[in-house]
């Protein structure tokens, strides 16, 4: 919350006449990406979900809320995963060691923060 005003009030101060909804999404989305993980990172996390190490809730969504993940970085990993599982979002959260009682959760979680990608590219044909 503290992150919106400040950028609300630089905004302010620097607007001509209003403050556009677009300007506060590319100011938010400037600041989000420079906390981008690189590749070797976004391997590592994979890594410690398909061995099964780890679970999505502790490598991908607490570092995310904790802003060391980016709304991107979630959702290349999401896509990863949705490769790896032909897009199924149930065979995805097996994948990430959530239980299945958690599949509401998993996809509210992802869509109340924008994380949430679009499975379709990723089916196979022929299923």
């Amino acid at each position: 919350m503290r992150e919106l005003k400040n950028i609300v009030a630089s905004l302010y101060y620097m607007a001509d006449n209003a403050i556009t909804a677009e300007a506060i999404r590319s100011r938010l989305t400037d600041q989000k990406s420079a906390h981008a993980i690189d590749n070797d990172q976004i391997a590592e996390i994979m890594d410690e979900l398909a061995s099964g190490r780890a679970n999505f809730w502790q490598v991908v969504w607490e570092p995310f809320l904790r802003r060391d993940l980016s709304r991107g970085d979630v959702r290349r990993i999401i896509s990863l995963g949705l490769e790896y599982c032909g897009g199924s979002y149930r065979k995805l959260i097996d994948f990430f060691g959530i239980p299945q009682n958690e599949y509401k959760k998993f996809l509210a979680s992802l869509s109340a923060h924008d994380c949430k990608v679009d499975f379709r590219p990723f089916r196979k044909k022929n299923q």
